[in-house]
C-alpha cells in the first residue's frame, strides 16, 4: 500500500473543492500551500514561504495560528474568494500514522449566517435561478435568518425582470446549475451585475425538493400546492441544497418561503399555506 502523506490530503480535499481557497489545518495553524499560499499572502498580508526549501521545485506555502480564522475567512471573502476550512481530527484512524484532515465548512459571501463574518444590520443574501423553455425561477435566501422569497418570471421580458429583481434585492452570490450558465441572456446579466459571486452547482430536481422538504420539516410539498408555482421552488430547492452542500449538513433550517407572484403574493410556512 502507497503511504498517504498529508500533501495528499491537501490535494484531496482541493480535487473536491477546486474553485476555493483552503484553510489546512496542522496542529495549531492553519497553512496555505500552492497557489492558495500565493492568493493569501497578497490578500491577508502572510509571509510567504516555503516547503521543502532545498527540492528543485519548493511549494509555496503560507500560515496563522488558529485563533486569527474567523478575522482571515472575513477579509478573503471580502476579496471575492470562497474558503474551505479543512479541521484535524483528534485521534488517529485505525492503522494511519498521520491525523486525517476533513472539511467543516465552506465558507461563500451568500452563505454566511455567524454574527463575526457579518457587519452590523448586514445580510448574506444568497440568490439561485433555474431555467425553463419559457421561464426563469428565483429564488432570494437569508441564511441568517432561514427567510427565502421566490418568483417565477415567464414571457419575452424573463430575463429583464430577473435582472430587475437581482439588482434590486442585491444578493452577495448567485447560484445556477451548470448548465444554465452557459446561457446567453445569463452570461449579459453577469456583466452588469457589481461584487456579485457566481457559483455554479449540480443538483437533481428530486435531490433539491426532498433537501427542501426536509427544510421545512414537512411531509411533502404536495401542501404547499408545487404545481402553482414549480419553478419558484425549484429554485428554492437548489438555493436549500447549495447551502447545505457548503455547510456540510443534511439540513440547514428554512423558517418559511414567500412566492412572490405579480398579482399578489402566497406565503408559505412550515406548516400552512395561506393566500
Amino acid at each position: 500500500m502507497t503511504k498517504r502523506g498529508m500533501m495528499d490530503q491537501f490535494f484531496d480535499i482541493k480535487e473536491e473543492h477546486p474553485d476555493t481557497i483552503l484553510f489546512f489545518r496542522m496542529g495549531d495553524f492553519y497553512e496555505l500551500f500552492h497557489e492558495d499560499a500565493v492568493v493569501a499572502a497578497e490578500v491577508l498580508g502572510l509571509a510567504l514561504t516555503s516547503r521543502d526549501k532545498n527540492s528543485e521545485n519548493p511549494i509555496p506555502m503560507a500560515g496563522f495560528p488558529w485563533h486569527g480564522l474567523e478575522d482571515h475567512l472575513r477579509t478573503m471573502l471580502r476579496a471575492g474568494h470562497k474558503v474551505t476550512v479543512a479541521e484535524q481530527e483528534e485521534n488517529l484512524r485505525e492503522g494511519a500514522k498521520l491525523l486525517e484532515r476533513v472539511v467543516t465548512r465552506v465558507f461563500t459571501p451568500g452563505s454566511l449566517y455567524e454574527e463575526g463574518l457579518l457587519e452590523s444590520e448586514e445580510r448574506s443574501l444568497l440568490a439561485a435561478t433555474v431555467l425553463d423553455n419559457n421561464t426563469v425561477g428565483l429564488c432570494i435566501l437569508d441564511a441568517s435568518t432561514g427567510q427565502a422569497w421566490a418568483s417565477s418570471h415567464e414571457g419575452a421580458d424573463r430575463f429583464v425582470r430577473l435582472m430587475d429583481e437581482l439588482q434590486r434585492w442585491n444578493p452577495t452570490e448567485w447560484v445556477l446549475p451548470p448548465k444554465d450558465a452557459e446561457h446567453p441572456e445569463l452570461g449579459r446579466i453577469f456583466l452588469n451585475l457589481q461584487g456579485v459571486m457566481v457559483s455554479q452547482h449540480k443538483s437533481s430536481k428530486q435531490r433539491s425538493k426532498e433537501r427542501l422538504t426536509k427544510m421545512l420539516n414537512v411531509a411533502d410539498l404536495g401542501h404547499l400546492d408545487m404545481d402553482h408555482a414549480p419553478m419558484a421552488l425549484a429554485a428554492t430547492g437548489l438555493a436549500a441544497d447549495y447551502l447545505a452542500t457548503v455547510h456540510i449538513q443534511d439540513e440547514v433550517p428554512i423558517r418559511d418561503v414567500e412566492i412572490v407572484e405579480e398579482k399578489g403574493h402566497l406565503l408559505l410556512d412550515q406548516t400552512t399555506l395561506r393566500i
